[in-house]
């Protein structure tokens, strides 16, 4: 009963579970799917191209996904109602990350990190990367977004403005997301991990 230009069928995308326990899929069929956690299918909502990236939740009952077709989609978590799309111009993978006021961080296949206003979809500010970006941006508690790229670099940014803070060269081809986590050493209040090409 889903009608689909898509010739794949399989799921590429991580199924992420909702605030209500409730969960979501992107596939290469174009289809977001909601599931209840005994696998009845709630909601469908059809975008314009493959989905890879992993769903993000905010605390309105919005569920915010990407896809390959170059948009960002924020749908009503109960009915899969579609309250706002946002095209960044270029194919999307990574999933969302959401700051702490709300600021959604979205990498895509042109090389840029963007920063949206969750509730309208608006870009607040973009910053490029030298190659394209693969993977999710970590937050760190003291407001910094960190982004890896396929140029090879760790970009650490200001999650107000995109202003880079400082950069990291890898020697090769990020595509994993970076984790914000303990120093052992206790020296600073955070390391960032994040595994490389090389």
């Amino acid at each position: 009963d889903l009608v689909t230009f898509s010739t794949n069928y399989w799921w590429e995308a991580n199924i992420v579970r909702g605030p209500d326990g409730s969960l979501i899929a992107g596939s290469d069929d174009f289809f977001v799917y909601c599931f209840s956690d005994t696998g009845e299918r709630r909601w469908v909502y059809r975008t314009g191209f493959l989905i890879w990236a992993a769903a993000a939740f905010g605390d309105d009952g919005t569920v915010y996904i990407p896809s390959f077709d170059m948009r960002v989609y924020a749908l009503d978590l109960t009915t899969g109602a579609l309250k706002w799309k946002t095209d960044l111009g270029n194919a999307i993978v990574a999933a969302p990350a959401i700051g702490d006021d709300g600021t959604l961080y979205v990498g895509a296949f042109d090389g840029r990190l963007y920063a949206l206003d969750s509730e309208s979809g608006k870009v607040k500010w973009s910053v490029a990367t030298g190659g394209h970006i693969y993977a999710s941006a970590g937050l760190a508690p003291d407001g910094a977004v960190y982004v890896t790229s396929t140029d090879g670099m760790l970009y650490s940014l200001d999650g107000r403005d995109g202003s880079v803070l400082w950069t990291f060269f890898a020697g090769n081809a990020i595509r994993s997301s970076p984790a914000i986590g303990p120093d052992p050493e206790r020296k600073d209040d955070y390391l960032v991990y994040f595994g490389g090409g090389n």
